[in-house]
Formats: C-alpha cells, sequence, structure tokens
C-alpha cells in the first residue's frame, strides 16, 4: 500500500519540488533564528527568499517535473489514478485542467503553489517590514549616523 503511494507519479513530482523550496526555506529560518539578528538584516534574509523563489520559479518547477518523469525508467505510470475533480473557471466554461497532459497539469498546480507561497512570503515580509519602520528610530544605525533632523523623520513616520 505504501509502495504504491510512493511509486507515483504526482508524489515523485511534488517530493522534488517540495525538498527545493524547502531546502532554501530552512536555510533562512535558520538565519532567521541568530542570536542577536537584528530586523533589518530578518528583512534582507526574507527578500533574498522572495527573490530566489521570483528567479527559480521555472527551475524549480521544470527539475521537478523532469525528478518525476524518470517513472517511465522505473515502471510507474503516469497515468492519473482514479477520478480528478476538474476544477472549472467559470459556470458552463472549460475547467482549467482540460486538455492538459499530466506534466503540463503538474507544472500549472505547482506554479500556482509558489505564487500561492510567495504571496504569503509578501504579507509575512510586509509586516516585518512595518515593525521595523515603527522601530527605525532605535535602530543602531540611526541612533549612532543620523541627525536629529533624522531622527525625527523616522519619528513622524510612526503611525
Amino acid at each position: 500500500m505504501l509502495l504504491s503511494a510512493v511509486c507515483d507519479f504526482f508524489f515523485l513530482c511534488y517530493l522534488s519540488f517540495w525538498c527545493e523550496v524547502l531546502e532554501e526555506v530552512n536555510t533562512t529560518q535558520k538565519y532567521l533564528q541568530t542570536v542577536g539578528l537584528t530586523l533589518e538584516k530578518c528583512i534582507v534574509k526574507l527578500q533574498g527568499l522572495k527573490a530566489f523563489l521570483a528567479d527559480q520559479h521555472s527551475e524549480i518547477v521544470e527539475k521537478a517535473i523532469c525528478y518525476a518523469t524518470k517513472c517511465k525508467e522505473m515502471d510507474i505510470s503516469m497515468e492519473r489514478r482514479g477520478r480528478v475533480k476538474l476544477r472549472k473557471t467559470m459556470p458552463g466554461g472549460k475547467a482549467k485542467d482540460a486538455g492538459l497532459t499530466l506534466p503540463e497539469e503538474m507544472k500549472r498546480a505547482m506554479f500556482e503553489c509558489l505564487d500561492r507561497f510567495h504571496h504569503e512570503l509578501d504579507i509575512c515580509s510586509q509586516a516585518i517590514e512595518k515593525i521595523f519602520l515603527m522601530f527605525a528610530v532605535i535602530q543602531p544605525n540611526s541612533l549612532v549616523v543620523a541627525t536629529e533632523k533624522d531622527i525625527r523623520k523616522l519619528y513622524s513616520k510612526i503611525d
């Protein structure tokens, strides 16, 4: 039972896909746990993760599909198992997945996952940036090199 679940195109595709994405996420989250890390460095690291996801968007998906297409070599079926529910774009409209091959369907689904992940990361980043702006006036750089005028300007940005 477990072997049949693991020997599946969908499983192998997502295994490769999430391995690539979560490896980068793991590196970022470990860095964010560094003792004494400033908010500014947190923002930079999150921007780096967002840049990675944006730059490697297609490569991540292509690697996952390429990895999973080895199914043929291992005698694993690349056919859809069971009944696949197709989502419709509009009532009476064609389904999103209509006419797509299995690899094309997987690409579309993985791109949607990456887009959603990137969107959630944007929300997180914006929250941290807002906190950073609130406390910018007491950041080490502000206190050491900023003039009184600069500090007043930073203080006025606080909502």
